[in-house]
């Protein structure tokens, strides 16, 4: 297992130029941003739900300005929209993936962080990752304090989704309360 400083080293050092990934979760675009200056990724999507709902509302963030926070997403990538290598959508991230058309490369999974939603996310995403590809999922931890007032699930959904569907935990980061780690099939 590897094992790096933060989030944008691991992005760094599993999404190449040129590929095709995702962000869900997206919130208001920074990290998104930051995933394209650091990668310069052939094309990302930018999918959020961008709405309140009743599962996210131990969430911080589930009680910001949700169209606000799309209309900065907007804005900060608009130059990239512009030029077809970014698409923001807006939708609930299971929903958007029973449709999807296109194979990726990478997924950075930053959204609702309770078990079923991330294992819900991890099995309706994986198949569209191409063999080869990685998942990358923010937040993998349960024991923080912040991780335990939201009720957290990320790493038992993480563990249960690589035991039932082949997959393995290849990096994690040391990040002190927010820690992520990727994945791939073994």
């Amino acid at each position: 297992m590897t094992i790096l400083p933060e989030r944008l080293d691991l992005v760094k050092e599993l999404v190449k130029p040129g590929t095709v990934g995702a962000e869900i979760g997206v919130y208001r675009g920074g990290f998104s941003r930051q995933i394209f200056d650091a990668c310069q990724p052939a094309k990302l999507f930018c999918i959020d739900a961008w709405e309140p709902y009743k599962a996210y509302e131990l969430d911080s963030l589930c009680h910001t300005n949700q169209p606000d926070n799309m209309e900065a997403t907007k804005a900060l990538m608009a130059a990239e929209i512009s030029a077809g290598k970014c698409e923001v959508i807006k939708g609930y991230s299971s929903m958007v993936a029973k449709g999807w058309p296109t194979p990726m490369d990478f997924l950075f999974l930053d959204s609702n962080h309770s078990f079923d939603f991330v294992l819900e996310d991890l099995i309706a995403w994986h198949r569209h990752i191409k063999d080869g590809g990685v998942i990358m999922c923010h937040d993998f931890t349960e024991t923080s304090a912040g991780a335990i007032a939201m009720k957290f699930g990320v790493v038992r959904a993480v563990a249960e989704f690589c035991t039932a569907y082949g997959w393995e935990v290849t990096h994690i980061t040391q990040e002190p309360d927010w820690p992520s780690c990727a994945i791939r099939r073994k």
